[in-house]
């Protein structure tokens, strides 16, 4: 369509369809439009700018453009193209308010923190952290903003500010071991994502290394706030009453954006957002203050009913609520995401009460689950053909040759990884690659998000997924450790608000633990043909997203001050 400035101002479809008691189509090509006031021209995803000059008219090609390694020359008569070459470190022309606005708040901040009383407390050093840590999320906030208006900054200094991103991680984990395993998973995927979008055709495939470096850089310029304001919190622990209040306005905020995707979404999210993301937050947050009121060597305050209201029916009430907006966005896949977190949880509570009958059954579960996907796989198409419930799914995943058209992701995602072999694609783990045509892995469809473990299986090998694997498990490792330093922490408390406060980080990083080991296993089971095709990102390798920086973002910050607390 062409776009014009002003109200009223002409828009003219690529297509148009007269009225009558027949609709035919007639191209735009077929008839003539007037360019007045026309400021660009929409060709499919191809965002071209208008500009006129005399008899002349130019366009620019801002967005998806084709990339050639040689320019074309048969053009029609009176027709030129200019070639010009991708620029790493070029500033759009409009963004330099936004980015003075951003060096104006900055220095606000730094003057106010210098010249108050906190700024004393924390101490120069911390006090140089935490404007480090605010310029950071500025920048990520302020080329995000660039990428969504239309016009990018260059590659380069998405990198430069995901690498700032990484440091400040870094710095704020400490010895964490699930920091320094996230840091390396972070770094993985951004190179990943740097990969497809360098060796794909056209410009937009870079957007998801871009969009994933400026979400990295507001989520760890937050930690890295949290972490240089350590010393401004209280001595006390924080009262109960203020976390649950917390919890409350998060669960109120995660219902409000679950029914907005049910009302005005699909399962793809709503407002370019996933609400699902920070709901998984809401409801492990939740949860876990539920189980350490239930664990704790007192019983929760007032009667059986209060205490059977303020223990189990508001975690309840919320997965119910959760999982009805789940279904009815028409995606299955976060329910098994759930079935994984209440194992997790089930199993973390049983092992802390010493309830071994309850951990007995939830690992039997386990078995029963696994020995459930092997009879699946063993049945034949011909068994699901009578099923009402996702029946086609399943027929693809165990003849996906007979369905080629649905079961291209499986096909093309098989495909690539037998290319890959063990060494990647060049035999060299795809660093003779680097840079170059990605082939054939880029007609997987959602390759950059569900199937991005195909495409690093085809480009550095299994081989590197096994090292791939052991820092996954690492990160969740981590996870756990930290978990259980809060529990004993707790366990030896003398203050009866510092052991809730211990229990509930513990049962809260075993919460998220149990979501990322559940994309960890749908993820690696959708790509390897373990289980039929769910639409849930690899955590950390995926482009990110509203997982990265609702979900993964809070449970490093929440990992890295249970860590420094309890060091």
């Amino acid at each position: 369509m062409l776009l014009a400035e002003g109200a009223g101002a002409r828009q003219a479809p690529l297509l148009l369809q007269s009225a009558g008691d027949a609709q035919t189509s007639v191209l735009l090509a077929e008839r003539e439009e007037q360019l007045d006031g026309a400021t660009a021209l929409q060709l499919g995803r191809t965002r071209l700018l208008l500009e006129r000059n005399g008899d002349l008219l130019h366009l620019q090609p801002t967005s998806h453009v084709a990339l050639y390694r040689e320019a074309q020359l048969r053009l029609p008569e009176g027709v030129s193209w200019s070639w010009t070459q991708r620029t790493l470190w070029q500033l759009p022309d409009q963004g330099w308010p936004a980015l003075a606005l951003l060096g104006g708040l900055v220095a606000v901040a730094a003057g106010i923190l210098l010249l108050s009383g906190a700024g004393r407390r924390l101490g120069r050093g911390r006090s140089a952290a935490g404007i480090g840590a605010l310029l950071l999320s500025g920048a990520g906030v302020v080329l995000l903003y660039w990428q969504k208006s239309g016009a990018a900054a260059g590659i380069g200094i998405h990198l430069l500010v995901a690498w700032a991103a990484l440091w400040c991680l870094w710095l704020a984990g400490g010895r964490s071991l699930a920091a320094g395993a996230a840091v390396l998973l972070l770094a993985i995927g951004l190179l990943s994502q740097l990969e497809l979008g360098l060796g794909a055709p056209e410009s937009s495939w870079l957007r998801h290394a871009g969009k994933t470096a400026s979400l990295l850089a507001i989520g760890a310029g937050a930690i890295g706030l949290l972490r240089a304001s350590q010393t401004l919190r209280d001595a006390r622990p924080l009262a109960q009453a203020r976390l649950e209040f917390g919890l409350l306005l998060v669960s109120g905020i995660a219902l409000l954006l679950l029914l907005l995707q049910v009302a005005f979404g699909d399962e793809t999210g709503v407002f370019d957002l996933q609400p699902v993301e920070f709901a998984k937050l809401a409801l492990a947050a939740l949860s876990a203050h539920c189980l350490a009121l239930a664990s704790g060597a007192q019983p929760a305050p007032g009667g059986l009913l209060l205490r059977v209201l303020r223990l189990g029916a508001p975690a309840l009430l919320f997965l119910v609520l959760l999982a009805v907006a789940l279904v009815q966005v028409d995606d299955y896949s976060p329910l098994i995401l759930f079935a994984v977190w209440g194992a997790a949880m089930t199993l973390a509570f049983g092992l802390a009460s010493g309830r071994w009958l309850l951990t007995a059954a939830v690992l039997a579960a386990a078995l029963a689950a696994v020995a459930g996907i092997v009879l699946l796989r063993a049945a034949g198409p011909a068994e699901f053909a009578r099923w009402h419930f996702y029946a086609d799914r399943f027929m693809v995943w165990l003849d996906p040759g007979s369905h080629p058209h649905t079961g291209q992701q499986l096909l093309l995602g098989a495909q690539a990884i037998a290319g890959g072999g063990w060494f990647g694609a060049d035999h060299v783990f795809g660093l003779a690659a680097l840079g170059q045509d990605a082939g054939a892995a880029l007609r997987i469809p959602a390759v950059q998000d569900d199937f991005a473990p195909s495409f690093f299986l085809y480009r550095h090998g299994l081989a590197a997924a096994l090292l791939l694997w052991v820092l996954q498990a690492l990160f969740l490792a981590g996870l756990l450790h930290t978990a259980v330093r809060c529990w004993l922490a707790a366990a030896t408390a003398r203050d009866f608000r510092l052991a809730w406060q211990g229990r509930w980080r513990c049962f809260l990083l075993c919460g998220g633990a149990g979501f990322v080991a559940g994309h960890f296993l749908l993820s690696w089971g959708t790509n390897l043909a373990i289980f039929p095709v769910m639409g849930q990102p690899m955590s950390f390798l995926s482009a990110g997203g509203s997982h990265l920086l609702f979900f993964i973002c809070p449970l490093l910050a929440v990992g890295v001050a249970s860590e420094t607390e309890h060091p």
